[in-house]
């Protein structure tokens, strides 16, 4: 207990060098969200504490390795934890090269505790959002992201449920090296059998379970067509140590402690949220009161139509949960709802609206009139729900794209700025990412990137295809690489050109 608490890390991979024989080893792996390996340089005392951790049924989550000193057998970037009694066998860049960031080295001399955090790298950043950030700007701005080289862990379940049917994975966010996800953790041998929901935190570094929490009633596996409502994926937000997220589909938002996974507070008044924000302490939420009339919605959806909705959004103060305001909107809001600096931007099947957030009152409203993507009037095999337009926020733009056009409106007073055509993804909404100055986007089988407030384009990468159609989600983007669904991730670089096949 004193180690964990002296140390102040709540969970991964522990490493004990200089574990002798394995009592305390075996303490450190008796409870809580740890994998626990020791090295021993002293071949009779791995053997003894072997036995021990045997005895006492552990063995599997801790562990024992002969070690002989020198480097050590971990991955770069895969320990949050080094604890030793004997600091001389190790050497600290080496020590620094296995710690995550923000891991800690413990060394105990005699009664008094030395600790030694690796810094958490300028390079990395956080995935807090479904599109990265509040801005609905899918692209990261970390600098290490690049063509996979190898694996650094890998996690179960190794398969999904199935390809036709919902997939078995609805949204995954990341904050300060932990992985959130929504996942069904059902055995994927009969898609018959009932759905087993889950909300998952890994240590996103070695892909250790920190902990899971059952959601309750979410969405039928059984539901044609694997995107599912296009909701899913906006309902899971983590930062500042929060986790934000609906347990059920009609369900209020829950924070939980992202450590632990306690719930900290439910928001009252925020049932049948689909998409939640979160920025420097508050939440903005965005409920359809028809959320749950899925049928209802895909049967007219398929038919060209968008039924009459009943929208709120509301800001909420995280600390003390209460509402600061609350806006009600008699038309359907698609879950693409963005905040940027003070401004609310939401979208309906006729419009764009910018809100203050301060305030929840309407600043301007300028038309769009959202196409659905039914090619001749008719959908081939009934699939639908997944057809969100996209909305980008920036300093000064509004960028709006469906399945043809695109818009872009000045962010302080609503104005067209221009239009253009647009391309919807395979089964999925249109690519718009804001990308050093450049709104890049695709257009007749190339990547374009487009002066912001003209429209212009301003530089232009061939596309690659793949031996088969697209994958049936959003491309994402780092400020360096497009990351495509072709097949794998196809990673197309910016500066250079050059595409990745990652198949």
């Amino acid at each position: 207990a004193r180690i964990i608490s002296e140390s102040g890390v709540e969970g991964g991979l522990v490493v004990h060098a200089g574990c002798g024989d394995g009592s305390l080893t075996a303490e450190l792996g008796e409870q809580g969200p740890w994998l626990v390996h020791g090295l021993e340089r002293d071949r009779k005392l791995v053997a003894r504490a072997r036995e021990h951790i045997q005895s006492l049924g552990r063995y599997g989550r801790v562990s024992v390795e002969s070690w002989p000193g020198g480097k050590l057998p971990y991955a770069d970037n895969l320990v949050n934890l080094v604890y030793t009694r004997e600091p001389d066998g190790l050497d600290l860049a080496e020590v620094m090269r296995v710690l995550v960031p923000r891991g800690v080295l413990l060394v105990e001399r005699g009664g008094r505790w030395e600790r030694t955090m690796k810094p958490w790298p300028d390079e990395i950043d956080d995935w807090t959002h479904f599109l990265h950030g509040p801005d609905n700007n899918a692209v990261s701005r970390d600098k290490l992201v690049g063509p996979p080289r190898h694996v650094q862990w890998i996690g179960d379940p190794r398969f999904s449920r199935a390809h036709e049917q919902a997939a078995s994975f609805s949204a995954a966010v990341t904050y300060r090296g932990r992985m959130f996800y929504i996942i069904d953790e059902t055995p994927p041998v009969d898609i018959r059998l009932k759905a087993r929901w889950s909300l998952v935190a890994r240590d996103a570094f070695n892909g250790i379970v920190l902990w899971k929490r059952p959601m309750q009633r979410w969405v039928n596996q059984l539901r044609r067509f694997r995107s599912g409502p296009a909701s899913l994926p906006f309902r899971l937000v983590a930062a500042d140590d929060r986790v934000f997220v609906t347990f059920d589909f009609e369900g209020p938002v829950h924070i939980l402690d992202s450590a632990s996974g306690k719930t900290l507070r439910v928001v009252k008044g925020s049932e049948k949220t689909k998409q939640i924000i979160y920025r420097e302490g508050y939440l903005l939420l965005l409920s359809d009161d028809e959320v749950n009339q899925m049928e209802k919605i895909d049967a007219a959806r398929r038919r060209g139509k968008f039924l009459k909705h009943h929208c709120h959004v509301m800001k909420v103060d995280v600390a003390t949960g209460k509402t600061a305001w609350k806006g009600d909107i008699d038309e359907l809001v698609f879950p693409c709802m963005a905040l940027k600096n003070n401004q609310v931007f939401l979208q309906t099947p006729t419009r764009v609206i910018a809100m203050g957030q301060e305030t929840g009152r309407q600043l301007w409203s300028a038309e769009f009139r959202a196409e659905l993507p039914i090619p001749g009037g008719k959908l081939k095999n009934d699939e639908m729900q997944w057809e969100a337009p996209t909305l980008v926020a920036s300093d000064e733009v509004v960028l709006s794209a469906d399945f043809k056009k695109v818009r872009a409106y000045d962010s302080k007073s609503g104005r067209e700025l221009w239009s253009g055509s647009s391309a919807n993804g395979y089964n999925a909404p249109a690519d718009l990412f804001l990308i050093d100055g450049l709104v890049w986007m695709n257009n007749r089988g190339k990547r374009q990137g487009l002066d912001p407030r003209t429209g212009k384009v301003r530089k232009t990468i061939p596309s690659k295809g793949g031996y088969m159609h697209a994958r049936c989600y959003r491309n994402k983007a780092t400020e360096r690489f497009l990351l495509l669904g072709l097949m794998g991730v196809q990673m197309v670089d910016f500066d250079k050109g050059e595409v990745w096949m990652n198949d």
